[in-house]
């Protein structure tokens, strides 16, 4: 290619540059000086883009390295004030892809893959949300192979105030707000576990109707706890009584006829939930009656008193023992072995490892 020039520049004659330049292709910059920065002014469009149009192995379209141990390899930045400003968003098309993938490659210590942080009151400092209308969609998973580990863990540090380490919520009017899922088919194992470690805590705690879909046990009382009806600022407990076999237990007041009998008729449903022997008290009212007793114990749904005093009362209770469909598959256990020790069984601490 050959060049002129001429000097002063819009005067003289043009001179011809020797030795002629061969014409070469324009170098690609690899990177920018230190300190360098681009910017632009696009209110739809892209600053800085980086493409890797490789269509196999693990190929990076931007990459951001920081030696520092204070540094930071990418730092994503939104200076906006309002609108849904985000400092760094990841995309994904692929069906089995991650929008955004943070790796701690260190095999020790207190390292973490992904952190988000927010000093707002009403702030979050990780949200995930998933947009799909149907299906068994998840807003966050986590995933954990390590026998200690926590596939989640919620940890609030303030020293007071109703503070949360992990809140489920839902919406939906036949939604579960937190569910657990112990799916291992064999082994004492927890959907759900609780734990405090203050003598006036709780280690689970409900407000509102709670359902038990199979047996329910317990090392402890177990009481109702209601305002004392007499004693404004006190409670007023009443707690249930024990039996080493399921029982049912029916009472009611029967009026005794001319002949000093009466027949007494069960729920309708007492033959299809019970079984005998049964156990039968009867108390008298209003007069002595040393000849009271059950004249004909249970027969279709009914039993008979007789040898009592005529037009008075009697005050009756029946035991049963609970035979229904639901309580056969399970024999009652009256007594069993203790666990080895350290086991993890109902009644003993959760082990350390379990606790973080």
């Amino acid at each position: 290619m050959g060049l002129s020039a001429r000097c002063p520049s819009g005067s003289g004659a043009f001179v011809a540059l020797s030795p002629r330049s061969p014409i070469v292709a324009v170098p690609y910059a690899h990177a920018l000086r230190p300190g360098s920065a681009t910017r632009g002014n696009l209110p739809n469009g892209v600053t800085v883009v980086g493409h890797n149009q490789a269509t196999g192995g693990v190929s990076v379209g931007v990459r951001g390295r920081s030696d520092s141990p204070d540094g930071r390899g990418v730092h994503g930045l939104n200076t906006a004030t309002g609108g849904v400003a985000i400092g760094v968003m990841g995309q994904t098309s692929s069906v089995s892809g991650r929008g955004v993938y943070g790796l701690a490659g260190a095999t020790s210590g207190q390292n973490v893959g992904v952190f988000g942080e927010s000093p707002s009151p009403q702030g979050h400092g990780v949200i995930g949300l998933n947009g799909a209308t149907s299906g068994v969609s998840y807003g966050v998973v986590g995933i954990v192979r390590s026998p200690q580990g926590h596939a989640a863990f919620g940890k609030n540090e303030a020293t007071s105030g109703n503070a949360f380490g992990a809140v489920g919520w839902t919406e939906s009017p036949v939604g579960t707000a937190v569910i657990g899922v112990a799916n291992a088919s064999s082994g004492q194992n927890y959907a759900v576990r609780g734990a405090t470690n203050s003598a006036a805590g709780y280690a689970g705690y409900f407000e509102g109707r709670v359902h038990v879909v199979g047996n329910l046990s317990a090392t402890g009382l177990k009481s109702f706890r209601i305002p004392h009806p007499t004693l404004p600022g006190h409670d007023l407990y009443h707690y249930a009584q024990e039996s080493p076999r399921p029982e049912n237990v029916y009472s009611g007041i029967a009026e005794l006829d001319a002949a000093g009998s009466a027949v007494i008729a069960l729920p309708d449903y007492f033959l299809a939930i019970n079984a005998p022997p049964y156990r039968y008290l009867l108390t008298p009212i209003g007069a002595p009656m040393p000849e009271l007793h059950v004249a004909e114990e249970v027969r279709d749904g009914r039993f008979k008193v007789a040898g009592g005093a005529a037009g008075k009362r009697v005050s009756w209770v029946l035991i049963a023992q609970r035979a229904d469909a639901l309580d056969a598959p399970v024999a009652a256990r009256v007594e069993g072995e203790i666990a080895p020790a350290g086991a993890n069984t109902p009644g003993r601490p959760i082990p350390p490892e379990v606790v973080p």
